[in-house]
C-alpha cells in the first residue's frame, strides 16, 4: 500500500468533516468493505472519481472532508482515499459496450456460469452470503462480456422504492471485478480508482440488465467498465474501474494478458 502523504494533520479536519457510517455487512471479506459501495456513498447523486490508497478496513471510524476519506488513528487521521470530479479522459460516454445483451440473453443458462468465486464472502455476489444482494453473473459467449439480470431486493430500497447509490455502485464494481482476468486462487485484484454516476433512479424489485467488459489490462493494472440498464433499455448507471494485482503478484504477467497492452 502506498503510504506517501497518508498522514493528515488533525487541524485539516475540523467540525466541517462528515462522519461516514457504512453498513458493516457491505464487505468483500470479513475485514474489508466493498470499495464500490464506499465510492457510491461519497458520490451521492453526483458523478465522482474516487482514488483508493488501499483496502477500506471494516469496523473503523471514517470521516470525509475536503475531498478526502480518512480514518481516525491514535496520532490523528490517515488518508484512505480522495475524490475529484471525473476528467474528460474518464468520461463514461467514451466507452460503448461491445454487446448490450437483451433481457433474454442475460437470463440464458450459459450466462449464469461464474461459479469459481475467489471471494465467496462478497456481499454482492458471494455464494456464502445468502443475506446479500444476490447478484448472479455470467459471461456472454459471443463477446466475452460479463452480464446478468439484477432484481434489486425490496429490502434494500430507500425512499420512493429506489436503491441507494452506494448499493448501485457496489453492484457495478463487482461486475467490473469479474471482467478482470482472474488471478490464481487465494489472490484477488485491488480497486485503485472508481469513476461513475447514477443518471436515473434504480427501482427495487425490477429487472435490470448489468453488463461489464474490460477496456485494457497489463501487468500492473486493468481498466473495466460496467453499466446498468433499466427495463426500457436506458442506461441508468455506469462505472469505470481501475484495478491492480496485489503486490505479491505484481512482477508476474496477468493471466491471459493482451500482448498489445502488456507493460
Amino acid at each position: 500500500m502506498d503510504t506517501t502523504d497518508r498522514k493528515v494533520h488533525t487541524s485539516d479536519f475540523s467540525l466541517m468533516s462528515r462522519k461516514i457510517e457504512p453498513d458493516e455487512k457491505m464487505c468483500a471479506t470479513t475485514s474489508e468493505l466493498l470499495p464500490g459501495y464506499i465510492a457510491g456513498i461519497l458520490a451521492g447523486d453526483q458523478g465522482i472519481s474516487v482514488a483508493f490508497r488501499g483496502p477500506i478496513p471494516s469496523g473503523r471510524s471514517l470521516s470525509y472532508a475536503r475531498g478526502r476519506l480518512v480514518q481516525r488513528t491514535n496520532s490523528g487521521y490517515a488518508a484512505l482515499a480522495h475524490t475529484s470530479a471525473p476528467t474528460d479522459q474518464l468520461a463514461l460516454h467514451r466507452f460503448p459496450p461491445p454487446q448490450v445483451p437483451t433481457m433474454a440473453e442475460a437470463l440464458a443458462p450459459h450466462a449464469i456460469n461464474l461459479t469459481n468465486h475467489l471471494v465467496p464472502s462478497c456481499y454482492v455476489c458471494g455464494p456464502a452470503r445468502p443475506d446479500g444482494m444476490r447478484l448472479k453473473l455470467g459471461r456472454l459467449e459471443e463477446s466475452g462480456a460479463i452480464c446478468g439480470v439484477w432484481w434489486p431486493p425490496a429490502d434494500l430500497a430507500g425512499p420512493q422504492w429506489t436503491i441507494p447509490t452506494g448499493l448501485v455502485w457496489a453492484a457495478l464494481s463487482c461486475a467490473a471485478m469479474w471482467a478482470v482476468p482472474q488471478l490464481p486462487r487465494g489472490l484477488h485484484s485491488i480497486v485503485r480508482n472508481v469513476t461513475g454516476s447514477v443518471t436515473a433512479p434504480v427501482v427495487a424489485d425490477t429487472a435490470h440488465v448489468l453488463v461489464a467488459w474490460p477496456l485494457m489490462y497489463s501487468r500492473r493494472m486493468a481498466q473495466c467498465v460496467a453499466m446498468l440498464i433499466d427495463p426500457r433499455g436506458d442506461t441508468c448507471a455506469m462505472l469505470h474501474q481501475v484495478t491492480a494485482p496485489p503486490a505479491t503478484f505484481e512482477q508476474q504477467a496477468w493471466p491471459h494478458a493482451s500482448p498489445m497492452n502488456a507493460a
